[in-house]
């Protein structure tokens, strides 16, 4: 389940600001899966856990936004992890996140850590075991923090269990809850006294609420619809919840993914849509001495326009843009970069992914992907995305040759396959497609695959293949006929006697 939203991530970026924008030649640069919580002591809004540019065991900088400037805490603690989540206890003035997984070997993690201003310190709790994908926020009128959803062991066990932290225990509260949620939403309504949880999961349109005795599930007439990786946050000056942006389902391809980010508010009663701005954030978060909503993050995330980093302001139901780091996720920037920092891994690694899979320059990856393979030859996911780039190019042999390299390391199965597969088909290069459905097939037949690799056939004009492949495909159960009829990619072959057959053994 740990299915992250595609954000490639470089080290910094060159300022490009406007006179109305704030100017920093320092800040955060992208990382992944952040949080942006407000510190009484600073005054300020702080930037917490997430995955910096290079994954590291220790280190766990802190970055202060005082609404003109970036800070950095250098600091060593709980290391680079996504899913690590948490609050700040407003009375003790500690900032707690718990669990997530570690960046550097991908383990899961059950620990809980405190930020002080200065430094991370691992605070003793009972062991409830690992947690990842969950929320946890903290409840004024509980004394405590509150933790939901996500999963609890290395199986992906989901966790439906509400849990009080309070004083470094954990404590189970046994009652009905909103069930399975990952990739949800959850903030606290200080004014109402309540938590307000809304989508992920398997049920992303649904909205809960916990007020420390009962969940609630809410109803109305209006609301945001289908949420995951959304953020929300709560307004302290207009007393509402505060919910941005989010995805319809878990596909990062999917163009419904990358439409125009909607912000709603919640009021306790109503559901109002109040802007609309390209805003694809790494975290949100409110400033409480500025009395506003800030996000930091990119202006898009797919297209092929100029996309730049920056922070937001959510004021009179619009949004500001404040301080702009320039572009990234380009080429040309990549270029430069590892130019500039040869040693820089995860730039190269960007680099590779965005000749891939934005500008498809296969021949340009291929080389930065062995570069990276040799020096790294541990990393057998980056042979992966090599094979890829490779059959691309048409070059078969040399692509199969790597995959026998990670033959025995769990990464090759028949989802590579069918995947590989896939991606050449859409890129009409159907020769190639048809050798890795073949090779999926080898591992298990199944009538879908048969069916596709019909497909293949027919557009790399092998009829009889064809006709035999979609034969077996029938064999195997895939034997609707509005399948065949409604696919133009089969068009040619109706005119041939053996269609009639072929539809004759069709339901």
């Amino acid at each position: 389940m740990r299915i992250l939203p595609f954000i490639i991530r470089i080290a910094s970026a060159l300022p490009l600001c406007s006179q109305d924008q704030h100017r920093s030649e320092v800040f955060p640069g992208p990382v992944s899966d952040a949080s942006f919580l407000y510190d009484n002591r600073c005054q300020c809004l702080l930037l917490v856990g997430g995955s910096p540019v290079i994954h590291d065991s220790v280190r766990s900088d802190v970055w202060q936004w005082n609404g003109k400037l970036w800070m950095k805490i250098s600091a060593t603690g709980p290391g680079s992890r996504s899913f690590f989540r948490g609050d700040v206890d407003r009375g003790r003035n500690v900032v707690s996140l718990f669990g997530g997984v570690a960046e550097v070997d991908g383990k899961l993690k059950g620990d809980l850590w405190s930020f002080d201003g200065n430094k991370w310190i691992k605070r003793s709790t009972n062991n409830i075991g690992t947690r990842d994908h969950h929320k946890m926020v903290y409840a004024d009128h509980l004394h405590s923090f509150v933790l939901y959803g996500g999963q609890y062991d290395q199986h992906h066990n989901p966790d439906s269990v509400t849990w009080l932290l309070k004083d470094g225990i954990f404590t189970p509260l046994r009652m009905p809850g909103p069930g399975v949620r990952y990739h949800s939403g959850m903030t606290y309504d200080r004014l109402r006294r309540k938590i307000v949880l809304y989508g992920g999961g398997t049920r992303p349109a649904e909205h809960w609420e916990f007020d420390g005795i009962k969940w609630e599930k809410i109803v109305t007439t209006e609301n945001p619809g289908r949420k995951l990786y959304h953020h929300m946050t709560y307004d302290e000056n207009q007393k509402v919840v505060i919910l941005h942006g989010g995805w319809i389902n878990q596909d990062p391809r999917d163009p419904a993914n990358s439409k125009t980010p909607i912000t709603w508010t919640w009021d306790g009663k109503t559901w109002t849509r109040i802007a609309e701005e390209r805003i694809f954030p790494i975290a949100m978060g409110y400033d409480r001495k500025r009395k506003v909503t800030v996000a930091y993050g990119f202006d898009d995330v797919y297209s092929n326009s100029r996309r730049h980093i920056g922070i937001w302001e959510l004021h009179q139901n619009g949004w500001k843009k404040v301080a702009d780091y320039g572009e990234w996720n380009t080429p040309e920037y990549l270029k430069r970069h590892t130019t500039l920092h040869p040693n820089d891994v995860q730039a190269w690694v960007t680099y590779a992914d965005v000749l891939q899979w934005q500008t498809h320059e296969y021949p340009e990856a291929e080389t930065v992907y062995k570069k990276l393979l040799k020096t790294y030859p541990e990393r057998k996911n980056m042979v992966g995305d090599l094979v890829i780039v490779l059959a691309m190019q048409g070059k078969l042999h040399e692509a199969d040759a790597y995959i026998d390299t990670i033959r025995v390391s769990g990464l090759l199965n028949k989802g590579f396959y069918k995947r590989l597969a896939g991606l050449l088909f859409q890129q009409e290069k159907y020769q190639e497609a048809i050798h890795y459905y073949k090779a999926a097939l080898s591992i298990q037949p199944e009538g879908g695959d048969y069916y596709e690799l019909g497909c293949a056939y027919v557009l790399s004009g092998q009829i009889d293949l064809a006709f035999a492949s979609l034969h077996k495909a029938i064999d195997n159960g895939y034997n609707s006929s509005k399948h065949f009829e409604s696919n133009d990619g089969l068009e040619s072959l109706k005119s041939d006697a053996r269609w009639n057959e072929l539809m004759s053994r069709l339901r």
